[in-house]
């Protein structure tokens, strides 16, 4: 992308990790090279006019009003995706895999008191989610700290995920089935598909606690969409799709986007929200529908401008 930028400015030279030349956007015209483009931040500073720019208004200034199409063309030329998915009719159990059973130690949530119970109930409290349709496993030597989410197609639990409620052990990871051969894995599902409706705008967001306080979502479980996914995601039948990712995804979330605009009239819409690095949809619940609203079909993918 840098070698673009320099075709397109030729006066441009290499300060450290800024690329400086001419700004585009000074009125008069700049001829003292006060644009400095950060190669490490990913962002543009003029000192004469202070213009600002980012990643998407870059892949603007290159490509002008072609930059969609041309960022589709880079995503689909090094992308090995097989978009004949999106040619296929397929039902929605997409493939005859042995389902996950819930871990035999699992009791209803609701059910379970004393300390342990209170602490899972206000731990999802403080995520937003007032609800108590999950599992416990209070006698389970490495589960009794994981709260159990049961996830279902066609309402038969085909796999489960569980979250540490044990706020001072930040950080700890998801913990799923082991990957078995024959037996549904985390890249064959989605939480939450049971429940959206999808006649009306569906939200793919990455994790459950964003599905649960996000109207009209489904969890990827991860930053990325599998093949298995997006077979399953289209025999749903959808209309108009918003990716919100995570703010440390926005490739990801751009390829998703990407790809599903490549599906061509099969989809009505396809739009993106942007977050924020560091944000992700449940930290943002008390503003998500404005931030629905405000999704745009713009995607900001940080590209290699390093090349």
């Amino acid at each position: 992308m840098l070698d673009k930028l320099r075709r397109k400015n030729p006066e441009a030279y290499q300060r450290d990790s800024e690329l400086v030349f001419n700004c585009p956007f000074c009125t008069p015209k700049d001829t003292g090279k006060h644009y400095y483009w950060n190669t490490v931040k990913e962002i543009g500073h003029c000192f004469k006019c202070d213009s600002i720019m980012d990643r998407i208004d870059l892949l603007k200034y290159i490509f002008g009003d072609a930059y969609r199409t041309e960022l589709d063309r880079l995503i689909a030329q090094y992308d090995d995706f097989d978009y004949k998915v999106f040619a296929r009719t397929v039902p929605k159990q997409i493939q005859q895999k042995k389902p996950y059973a819930l871990p035999k130690s699992c009791v209803p949530l609701i059910s379970v008191g004393g300390i342990i119970g209170k602490m899972a109930r206000h731990f999802l409290l403080t995520r937003g989610v007032n609800r108590n349709d999950f599992y416990l496993c209070p006698e389970d030597e490495i589960l009794w700290s994981k709260i159990i989410f049961p996830i279902t197609i066609d309402s038969e639990v085909v796999f489960y995920a569980g979250r540490s409620f044990i706020k001072c052990v930040p950080g700890l990871p998801m913990i799923v089935p082991e990957n078995k051969e024959g037996y549904y894995h985390k890249s064959d599902i989605f939480y939450g598909i049971d429940y959206a409706d999808f006649s009306k705008p569906v939200v793919i967001v990455e994790g459950i606690f964003d599905c649960l306080t996000t109207p009209n979502s489904i969890a990827l479980l991860g930053k990325t969409m599998s093949v298995n996914q997006y077979e399953l995601f289209m025999a749903q039948e959808p209309n108009d799709v918003i990716v919100m990712l995570d703010g440390d995804a926005r490739r990801e979330a751009g390829i998703v986007a990407s790809r599903l605009r490549l599906a061509g009239k099969r989809l009505k819409s396809v739009r993106i929200v942007n977050l924020l690095y560091g944000q992700d949809p449940n930290d943002c619940r008390d503003k998500i529908e404005a931030l629905i609203d405000s999704a745009v079909e713009n995607l900001d993918i940080p590209l290699d401008f390093t090349a």
